[in-house]
């Protein structure tokens, strides 16, 4: 039995709006979550900033080692800072309430120096992705890129920021 058009060209006009408008949907859902890791990562380090301000130093617990310039930073070369110790470190005094997750749902990532320190996003993924965890400068177009942000500065970030 033949279908009448009448019932085809809407089922067809359906699936190709569906094609258009999921993708655009997602897309957006991640611009979103995308917008909110950075937000954080701003908020965080605005904090971090003004309490380096009052103490002269970023570290956190112990004095560490600042192997970072303008253009690069190895992760791994510094010393790790546990969110909740930095969190202690920062609220209420500095930030009422410091953001522990991106927009993804992933924890942000932190290092610092005496005179440096960093903070990540992993991306969509929640995976590193650095080499040996080594970050050069440069922008991303993928969601799962991490975001770095070094001493105030994204040292990579998506594109267009």
């Amino acid at each position: 039995m033949v279908k009448p058009l009448v019932v085809i060209i809407p089922t067809v006009v359906v699936g190709v709006f569906a094609c258009i408008a999921v993708p655009n949907f997602i897309e957006a859902m991640n611009r979103s979550d995308q917008r909110q890791s950075l937000a954080g990562l701003r908020s965080i380090s605005t904090a971090w900033e003004a309490r380096a301000t009052d103490l002269k130093t970023y570290a956190v617990s112990t004095k560490s080692r600042d192997p970072v310039d303008e253009t690069k930073i190895e992760w791994n070369a510094m010393t790790k800072v546990p969110a909740a110790s930095l969190q202690r470190a920062l609220q209420p005094t500095y930030i009422k309430k410091m953001p522990m997750v991106d927009g993804w749902g992933f924890p942000y990532e932190f290092v610092a120096g005496d005179q440096t320190f960093a903070i990540r996003s992993l991306g969509r993924d929640g995976r590193p992705d650095a080499v040996n965890a080594k970050y050069v400068f440069g922008n991303s177009k993928s969601f799962d890129a991490d975001a770095v942000l070094v001493n105030g500065s994204f040292l990579r970030g998506p594109e267009g920021m």
